[in-house]
Order: structure tokens, then sequence, then C-alpha cells
């Protein structure tokens, strides 16, 4: 039976779901199938886990930076017990990890922690920034604006899940080929007076590269 939980937020009532992955079995969770041990890689964990839910909040501007392998290596313990024991990891508005993400998280970790899989398999290549809406979305949007900025988030008004949302937005969120005027530049520069994201949401500000990019992106067009 779905749970249903009352947002006080124009009277709406939102399915919350299946139960939270705290109900998931610890003993499933810290003894993956052996291939999945196998099979696991840095890139593997960085595509699927922490580029989308982690690295947001634990990237090179904090002190836990698991943007590179050295970085997560370090702290695996903290992981081990914050991600996979206590489940208090990752904290909102980043959604809780599913079972198979639990499991990629322990597998890495019984594995040694490895770049590549110990079965002989070539990891996958994580993808170079480029200035594409698809590259921008996947890289930069979901794992540092969506979470708040989507239907149901604390930033509904601000919907940042397609061109077609910013490019509408009566907010003139994103100008085509007028970056200098477009909202969502506006707010992530340095020295924006509302910069984004906010600093108390514990998410690193974006780097000077990713603001490069989607205002070269915008200079462009803004294309799909």
């Amino acid at each position: 039976m779905k749970r249903v939980c009352i947002l006080i937020f124009g009277a709406a009532l939102i399915s919350c779901g299946p139960p939270t992955h705290k109900a998931f079995k610890e003993s499933e969770i810290l003894n993956p199938p052996q291939k999945v041990i196998e099979s696991a890689s840095f890139n593997e964990l960085y595509l699927r886990v922490l580029e989308p839910k982690c690295i947001g909040c634990h990237g090179a501007s904090g002190k836990v930076n698991l943007e590179t392998i050295e970085g997560a290596r370090k702290v695996l313990a903290q992981i081990r017990q914050s991600v996979l024991i206590d489940r208090k990891m990752p904290k909102a508005p980043y959604t809780e990890l599913s079972f198979e993400e639990l499991q990629l998280v322990s597998a890495w970790i019984k594995a040694g922690a490895p770049e590549s899989p110990k079965n002989g398999d070539l990891a996958p290549s994580i993808p170079p920034l480029e200035p594409t809406f698809a590259s921008i979305r996947d890289r930069i949007i979901i794992p540092k604006c969506v979470a708040c900025h989507r239907a149901g988030g604390t930033s509904p008004r601000v919907l940042l899940n397609s061109v077609f949302e910013m490019v509408n937005s009566p907010l003139e969120i994103v100008l085509p080929g007028n970056p200098d005027e477009s909202g969502l530049i506006l707010v992530i520069r340095p020295n924006a007076r509302k910069k984004m994201p906010p600093t108390e949401s514990g998410i690193g500000p974006l780097k000077p590269g990713e603001i490069d990019l989607i205002t070269a992106w915008i200079a462009s067009g803004a294309p799909e």
C-alpha cells in the first residue's frame, strides 16, 4: 500500500510511493551478488550514483570530495557507514538511493574500490561536458538544479527539466542567443545577488567551466 503524505502547499495531495530504502534488508545490501562485485568500477559508480546524487554537495569545494577515485577511496569507511548502514546519505533535496544503487555502492567497496572491473570488462567512459542541452542536463542540471526546480520540488515556478520549459517561462530563464539577460546565467554567476544553488542548500556552486558551457549553449540559440 502506498503511503500518502499531505503537502501543505496549495492543498495538494501527493503519493509518496513505496517504502523508503530504510526498509531494504541490510544483509542484501552489504552482500551483493558476486557478479555485481566483479563488474563494479569507479566510473559506473560515478555515472549512476555519485554525479547525479552526491557530488553536488561532495565536490571539490567540500570537505569530502567524491569527484575523483582518490577522494572517494579516502572516505570508504564514511561512505559505508553513512550510505549503507545509517542510510543518511544522500540528503534532501536528492532522492534516496534505489536498492540497485545501494548494492552498487556496496559492491564497489567490497571489490576494493577498483578503477576498472575485476572481471576484465572495460569500465564505462565518462563523457566530456559539451555545450549541448543533453550534456548540460545530465552533467549539471540534474546533479545541481533539478531536485528543487521541478514539479513537486521546492522551486516549482522555475522549471529546468526541458528546453521548452526554460525558453517559454515568463521568468525569462533562457533567452536564446542572449545569455547576458537570461535569468539562468544571472543567478549562477559568482557575483549574482541571488546566487544559485543557494548556499543553504549545501550544493556547491557551478564551476567557471560549467558556467561558460551553459553560456555558450544559450549564445548558440539554446538548441534541443
